[in-house]
Parts: structure tokens; sequence; C-alpha cells
């Protein structure tokens, strides 16, 4: 296991696995008794776990190249049952930046992000829309 996220209601939790092979999965898996467990294959690229919206239904992450940066340009929506979405978002940072804690506007659409550079200094992320 490489990360993980606690939904905001505390009844799901989210990792982000390395598969024997080497590539990654993110997994939902929910505490309540008789709801499965559900999986997202990722045989390309790093999925940096971001978090889970306001609602506690998706998980956002951020797929980069490598565990090292972030450098993909797009955050993906991974919701059960949904084909995965992804977004794209708007991002100045540098080298090293960390992307994270996602607020999701009350419609759904990912709103802002925050990034943490190097030094400590951090900046709001606005989603494309």
């Amino acid at each position: 296991m490489t990360a993980l996220a606690w939904a905001p209601d505390s009844l799901a939790l989210a990792l982000v696995i390395q598969r024997p092979n080497g590539t990654y999965q993110v997994t939902i898996v929910r505490l309540q008794a008789d709801l499965p467990t559900d999986n997202f294959s990722f045989d390309q690229g790093y999925p940096l776990l971001l978090g889970w919206n306001a609602d506690a239904n998706t998980v956002l992450v951020l797929l980069s190249a490598n565990e090292q940066e972030d450098s993909s340009g797009q955050i993906q929506a991974l919701t059960p049952g949904q084909p995965v979405a992804s977004q794209p978002y708007l991002y100045e940072g540098g080298p090293n930046w960390r992307l994270h804690a996602p607020t999701s506007r009350p419609a759904g659409a990912l709103g802002l992000l925050s990034a943490d550079s190097p030094q400590g200094a951090s900046v709001l992320v606005r989603a494309r829309t």
C-alpha cells in the first residue's frame, strides 16, 4: 500500500496499492456490511490519491508519470459503477509540488485543490471547467 484516505463520513477507505507486476490499483473499501469492494486499475502511471469528494461517493486521484512528480495535468474521479472521469486542472507549480485536499462544489464538480511546494508555500489550484 502506498497511500490511503478516509471518506468524510468515515464509512469508507480508499487505498493505492502497487501490484506485484509494478502497476497500481485504487481500492475502495466500504465499512458497512454487504457492500462490495471496488477496484480501479492503472496499467500506466502512478495514481496519487488526493481524497474524496464531499458526498463520500467519489475518490479523486492525480495520475502522474511516477511517484515523485505531479505531471499529468489530469485529475480522475473514481466513482463505483461509473466510468472513470478525467478533468484537467490549472497548475503552475514547480518541480516536486504536491496536490492534495480536493474540495468539490455543491453541484459535484471538482472546485479547488491545495498545492504545497518543497519550501512549504501553498497555493490554491482551480480545476478547469
